[in-house]
């Protein structure tokens, strides 16, 4: 009743004021319950949204880590992880590389990739690991590895966007203690193992 009467008191002007702002709170709220402001598509500076896969949890070596029954990618021979086709180009061990302080060593990784799918991915250091015949794991470091992409002509370190049908070189650095043995480079997808060594 107090609603009607205040209704009733305001002037044509007023009712139209608040009949708008009803209309425009009922059209966000729909738009926010039916997910339209966090829907995929264009999002509003013309760049298309980048898929992005979920977290997997890796594969204990020799499970099924490897392309074949366990069996790593061979070095210098493309692999398909998710929709992506990646072979190791290169893999140097370095006392140094650029940006970083001492550390027992460096493994410096550089990829060759192709998203074969109709949409862009995104490539993220957490993605890549390289993985000893121990089972121990080690994570790309992104400072290091954009560091260090910098100083190689038309490299790119994750995090990268790989654009449908073009072939990217990653370049991507780990820190590695000197035990560190048997390496395999480890790609997320089926967590698929790539040798680091043509032996």
């Amino acid at each position: 009743m107090i609603l009607l009467e205040l209704v009733k008191r305001m002037s044509p002007l007023q009712r139209y004021a608040v009949l708008v702002v009803v209309v425009v709170i009922a059209v966000a709220l729909y738009l926010f319950f039916s997910g339209q402001f966090s829907g995929g598509g264009d999002d509003g500076d013309g760049q298309a949204d980048v898929a992005q896969a979920e977290p997997v949890e890796p594969v204990s070596p020799g499970s099924q880590a490897g392309s074949q029954g366990g069996a790593p990618v061979v070095f210098g021979e493309s692999g398909r992880v998710g929709l992506i086709d990646y072979a190791v180009d290169d893999v140097s061990y370095p006392t140094q590389v650029p940006g970083a302080s001492a550390a027992e060593r460096f493994g410096l990784v550089r990829l060759r990739a192709v998203n074969r799918g109709d949409s862009p991915v995104l490539l993220g250091p957490e993605m890549i690991q390289i993985v000893s015949a121990d089972g121990h794991s080690f994570a790309a470091d992104a400072e290091l590895s954009l560091s260090a992409a910098e100083v190689v002509a038309g490299a790119v370190a994750p995090p990268t966007t790989l654009q449908p049908g073009l072939a990217m070189n990653v370049v991507v650095v780990f820190q590695l203690p000197n035990s560190a043995g048997g390496l395999s480079l480890r790609l997320h997808g089926a967590w698929v193992d790539f040798a680091l060594d043509d032996d």
